[in-house]
């Protein structure tokens, strides 16, 4: 994170899918960030269905102060420092809200759940990643896609530790600019997949 942004607080805006480990992930960052020394909030707006409907996390944090801060419960459009997706067309639905913002970062996963319209139609109801991935690298000079699923599978690893994956991109990020131990020892507090 630039010098000259410190002072200004840390907002991430997450996009997933139901069932995917998004509510463990937020956890994570919110973890990481009080271990850091930083004064985090965060919100879960969740879709319409508990397994695979669109969810929405929202994190703000200000560096510990005299004072608390005063924080947005919600992310406003073009006022995001990090767009982190755990689905490629919710990285697509949060570009297309306006989400994004000057010398912002994208950090997505490249695997797709079909969405059920997607599913419907006979032939081409599937949504092209690759204008996902074309909007992505216009909208931001510090991008980050890759397929996380892929990388945990190949290693031996769960499904869900992709999430660990991407935590790890989040920590390497100029969103943050933030040591890495705060973030591992959060994974650790939390207990969730710590043997993969």
């Amino acid at each position: 994170m630039a010098e000259e942004t410190r002072n200004r607080s840390i907002r991430v805006l997450i996009g997933t899918v139901g069932g995917q480990g998004g509510g463990v992930l937020s956890d994570w960052l919110v973890r990481g960030l009080l271990n850091a020394g930083w004064q985090p909030q965060s919100i879960g707006l969740l879709g319409l269905s508990q397994r695979a409907g669109t969810v929405i996390y929202y994190i703000e944090a200000n560096q510990e102060g005299d004072t608390p801060p005063i924080l947005s419960p919600f992310a406003v459009p073009g006022d995001v420092d990090l767009i982190l997706a755990q689905e490629f067309l919710e990285l697509g639905r949060l570009l297309q809200g306006g989400f994004a913002a000057k010398d912002f970062s994208i950090i997505a996963n490249t695997y797709r759940y079909l969405g059920t319209l997607e599913k419907m139609p006979a032939e081409g109801g599937i949504f092209s990643s690759e204008e996902i991935r074309n909007a992505a690298e216009t909208l931001s000079d510090n991008t980050w896609l890759f397929h996380a699923q892929n990388m945990v599978t190949e290693a031996g690893l769960s499904y869900l530790s992709s999430n660990a994956i991407l935590m790890g991109a989040v920590i390497a990020s100029p969103a943050f600019g933030l040591p890495a131990e705060p973030f591992h020892q959060a994974i650790r507090d939390a207990g969730s997949n710590v043997e993969d």
